[in-house]
């Protein structure tokens, strides 16, 4: 669908920017143009309040980085002759799912039936397609987070690439919104935390998502012990999703700028990345919008939209909204993405700190202390072998490693440095002395820390 516009306005420069020729609508529902030069126009009408599912604006990348070798990890699980995925996995015929460019099919590996993946099969029929596909890979293989959806390898044969992902048994976080109408500010502020920490280990890696919105969050329910009333309580675990629209740029800096093509969801897109000027910033502005829905349960106004006006708190459906919420999302919602808040801003903001993260897994886990040990003093091979059955983690044991990491990563960067581990384990080493427990951290990073970063990553944890 396309909204109906006046005519441009040389003077008239406070104005969203939309394709200049008209898009076509392609498989999946998704919208794309044949230029990404943007024209500025005037809407008639602000953009419809309501919460509905937004499509995607596809921009085509430059170039298309080469396949990567096969992996030392996938000649351990599978060995040296299983190159294609049908000799590796049994591949369910039903679709569950269907994207832009791709479907998304169940698979099951065949050496150990419980362990249970998603496939998306991306068609090689046309070069943009292809080369779209190939910058996603491009861009999870740099992502070891445990709130991004994990690639754990591919395939490839005439027809296709196929993409094979950790599978998340859960939903949408549109659609939890669009059930339960919107979140309190403790289960808001609790997802937040998890979209802000993985949105900045993202861009401390160049990478930014483009395409943030409750569609693209996948959300798990778990069951938690509630500290206030002693009982148990649900809260959501989070999965950034389809960073099919996600580019690497040439600098770290969250202000940092991508190109100048126009990607994204219309409702959800920053002022300048309507213009085809996004950087780091304009995921910054999607969260914004985001954490808005999740508290709302509906779109901010269409002059808020587009960066011509500020949120009006004074109307009535924001009377219930806490001061600390109304400044995050004042923070979030610049129209200048040069003020805009970064994501580690955003992740230290006293909103976001004061969401619960549920009980302390470490002080309930013996096992924790020896299991480092044990991985410290294993021979390399075996530590490589340990690495590749990592990645076939599930069920309680994924949850429990995925929950300590995370308390233990304390800046929520999405790393564990040697101070955070030494702090986390000091009243549970089974050691004397400050000076020993550092002496325990380093041999212990000596083998967990394999790529040598000096910090610990999510794979490497679970190992």
């Amino acid at each position: 669908r396309v909204r109906e516009a006046d005519e441009p306005h040389e003077a008239d420069n406070k104005a969203s920017a939309v394709p200049s020729q008209v898009p076509s609508l392609q498989s999946g529902g998704t919208l794309s143009t044949a230029s990404s030069t943007p024209v500025v126009v005037r809407p008639k009408k602000p953009l419809l309040l309501g919460l509905t599912r937004k499509p995607s604006i596809i921009d085509t990348p430059a170039s298309a980085p080469a396949p990567s070798a096969l992996s030392w990890k996938m000649l351990l699980e599978h060995g040296e002759e299983a190159q294609q995925l049908q000799d590796v996995y049994d591949v369910e015929e039903a679709v569950r799912g269907k994207g832009s460019f791709g479907t998304v099919r169940i698979a099951r590996l065949r050496s150990a039936p419980s362990v249970v993946r998603a496939v998306k099969a991306v068609s090689k029929r046309t070069l943009k397609e292809e080369s779209i596909v190939r910058r996603e890979i491009d861009v999870l293989r740099r992502l070891d987070h445990p709130c991004i959806c994990r690639l754990t390898e591919t395939f490839e044969d005439d027809r296709a690439i196929y993409l094979v992902m950790e599978f998340i048994d859960g939903r949408e976080l549109f659609d939890e919104i669009v059930e339960r109408g919107h979140l309190d500010e403790a289960s808001a502020a609790h997802v937040m935390n998890q979209v802000f920490g993985a949105l900045r280990y993202c861009h401390e890696r160049r990478v930014i998502h483009r395409d943030l919105k409750p569609e693209n969050v996948m959300v798990q329910k778990r069951t938690c012990v509630d500290g206030t009333a002693g009982g148990q309580a649900e809260e959501l675990q989070v999965k950034l999703i389809d960073f099919g629209l996600a580019v690497i740029c040439c600098s770290p800096s969250a202000k940092g700028r991508t190109g100048s093509s126009v990607a994204g969801s219309m409702d959800y897109m920053a002022p300048e990345a309507r213009r085809g000027r996004s950087g780091a910033a304009a995921d910054l502005w999607s969260c914004g919008v985001m954490l808005h829905v999740l508290l709302a349960g509906f779109m901010p106004e269409g002059e808020v939209l587009i960066g011509d006006q500020p949120l009006d708190f004074d109307q009535p459906q924001y009377s219930q909204l806490s001061s600390s919420a109304r400044n995050l999302l004042l923070g979030l919602l610049k129209p200048d993405p040069t003020q805009r808040i970064t994501a580690a801003d955003a992740a230290d903001h006293p909103w976001t700190r004061g969401s619960g993260m549920g009980g302390s897994p470490l002080r309930s886990s013996g096992p924790l202390i020896e299991a480092l040990t044990d991985f410290q003093r294993s021979m390399k091979l075996r530590r490589a072998a340990l690495t590749a059955l990592a990645m076939q983690l599930t069920g309680q044991e994924l949850e429990r490693l995925r929950e300590q990491f995370m308390l233990i990563d304390e800046d929520r960067n999405g790393r564990i440095s040697k101070e955070e581990l030494a702090r986390s384990v000091a009243e549970l080493a089974p050691v004397q002395g400050a000076d020993e427990v550092k002496r325990w951290v380093e041999s212990v990073f000596d083998a967990v820390d394999t790529d040598g970063s000096s910090e610990i990553e999510y794979t490497e944890w679970l190992s």
